[in-house]
């Protein structure tokens, strides 16, 4: 490759990869990437030609940003906001030496290891002064939290719930968008705007059942389908921002003051979530074994369908079961586990274990031995 003239500044590169990155990325993306350099690339290289950036400017700007990063002053960045300035980086030297220009080879960096941050959570009486809060509220702000509390929804997921989000009548929750607030590039340098879009990841497209309690208590709220539930207008969400500081108002009145952050949806569903659900003592039959043990499921859905949809879950491929004894075939002695995972597959039929469907007949263990040779023939997944 014939090379061009190295006397090129870094920030002169930059411009031409963030307008190349404009078609290729999300709205969102593309804003980060701009408010990063802006913020801490160019400051940093503006007066560095490319060819002069190596391993040891590099790292020393990895270690300032560690350090002294934060534009008040007040610490360094964390280590995953870091790793982005130094992809960025990488990306517009790559640019560079795409575009002919002469660029050093820059050696692997190496990041400290990340800090494990101990997340709070409410506790069982903090949910329900949380619970008894919103009950007393009289604004619409409150199904939000209601919903965040029983699902555990991103919080701006939440703000770009619709009406007609809500199926009542199959009892679920579809989510499919998510609101966020990003830059205004047709205004100034300083206005920024609110974007209802796809979630970033196909993933995070999905349904969620719904209690019964929960469906009936959203009915007396229901307006029109294409209405945001948390504002009754068809065009502009309410922003997360503003919905974040309306849900930490309500832990306030809970005398929860004592918090390093501010809460989201997710906190709250998380922090009863262990609370939520009720033991189901089972009997499992699988084509090998006679299982008798504990599945957790919610206590805000029918029990027999969220049973059944766990069984029916290929995605998750697994019945998780704790206290478990595993009986085999041959009358062996019993094994015990406390905690256990049963491949769905392997499963012939389920059953609470106070309701006995089968005595102990020769005829019922024919009956058995049938239904354990017709799901042999379905699948031959071992069940261990």
């Amino acid at each position: 490759m014939k090379y061009k003239s190295d006397r090129i500044f870094l920030n002169d590169i930059s411009k031409l990869w963030l307008e190349k990155k404009q078609y290729e990325i999300s709205e969102t993306t593309y804003t980060i990437y701009y408010t990063n350099i802006k913020n801490h690339i160019e400051p940093y290289f503006q007066n560095i030609f490319i060819s002069e950036i190596d391993t040891v400017i590099v790292n020393n700007f990895v270690k300032e940003k560690l350090e002294r990063g934060k534009l008040n002053a007040s610490g360094g960045l964390s280590v995953e906001r870091v790793k982005v300035l130094y992809y960025i980086l990488k990306n517009i030297l790559y640019c560079a030496n795409s575009m002919g220009y002469i660029t050093q080879n820059i050696e692997k960096i190496r990041f400290p290891q990340k800090k494990q941050v101990q997340i709070e959570i409410l506790s069982a009486e903090q949910q329900k002064q949380l619970e008894q809060v919103l009950y007393e509220d009289k604004t619409i702000y409150k199904i939000g939290i209601i919903i965040c509390l029983y699902t555990g929804i991103r919080i701006g997921e939440v703000c770009a719930l619709k009406w007609k989000d809500i199926q009542f009548e199959n009892a679920m929750l579809h989510i499919h968008k998510t609101v966020c607030r990003t830059k205004d590039f047709s205004e100034s340098e300083r206005k920024t705007k609110l974007i209802v879009k796809e979630p970033k990841t196909k993933h995070s497209v999905r349904y969620i059942p719904l209690g019964f309690a929960l469906l009936e208590y959203l009915k007396k709220y229901k307006q029109e389908d294409d209405y945001f539930i948390l504002n009754k207008s068809r065009v502009k969400p309410l922003d997360p921002r503003t919905y974040q500081n309306q849900f930490y108002s309500y832990l306030k009145k809970c005398n929860i003051i004592s918090l390093k952050r501010k809460y989201t949806g997710e906190d709250a569903f998380m922090a009863g979530k262990h609370q939520d659900t009720i033991p189901i003592e089972v009997c499992i039959l699988t084509k090998e074994h006679n299982i008798k043990g504990t599945v957790h499921v919610s206590k805000y859905t029918n029990t027999n369908r969220e049973l059944t949809d766990l069984l029916n879950d290929r995605e998750k491929r697994f019945l998780a079961v704790t206290n478990a004894e595993i009986m085999g075939k041959d009358s062996s002695a019993p094994r015990r586990y406390d905690f256990l995972e049963v491949h769905i597959d392997a499963i012939v039929m389920v059953h609470p274990s106070n309701q006995v469907l089968f005595k102990e007949t020769s005829k019922a263990q024919e009956d058995i031995m049938r239904f354990r040779e017709l799901r042999n023939k379905l699948s031959q997944t071992k069940p261990f």
